[in-house]
């Protein structure tokens, strides 16, 4: 990445938010647009509770938007094909701001978080748990 000027207008979008909507007991995020082209520099910024952490957890799948899609490089998050969570979520960086646990879930639980979505699908609790604590050794 440079930094040497602005980004050029013709730069393909590395990650599109198209009509985000989001609501838990009040709405989080409400019609949210906007993309970041490659070599682009972004900023998301807010109090807390503005919604910016659900907001980045759309673009890996963690949370799913009520209305909207999200795309990387093209592929839709949510409506794309079988393995592209797993493709998408090679390619982009996450870092928890809170050590990357939930408080809410126990250790075993909280590393079954990390089987991929379409995995767990067709997993019982059983084999899960199996996993989970085969990471763990």
């Amino acid at each position: 990445m440079s930094l040497s000027g602005p980004v050029p207008s013709t730069a393909k979008p590395i990650v599109e938010y198209h009509g985000v909507h989001k609501a838990f007991d009040v709405p989080v995020l409400s019609g949210v647009s906007f993309s970041v082209r490659t070599g682009e520099m972004f900023a998301l910024f807010g109090p807390s509770g503005t919604g910016k952490s659900v907001l980045l957890k759309t673009t890996i799948g963690l949370i799913v938007p009520d209305r909207g899609d999200v795309l990387v490089e093209g592929e839709s998050v949510y409506q794309g094909g079988k393995g592209t969570l797993e493709r998408i979520r090679r390619k982009v960086g996450y870092v928890f701001q809170n050590a990357a646990l939930f408080d809410s879930l126990n250790v075993r639980d909280n590393v079954a978080m990390g089987i991929p979505e379409d995995v767990l699908a067709g997993l019982d609790r059983q084999e899960t748990t199996r996993r989970a604590w085969e990471a763990l050794d």
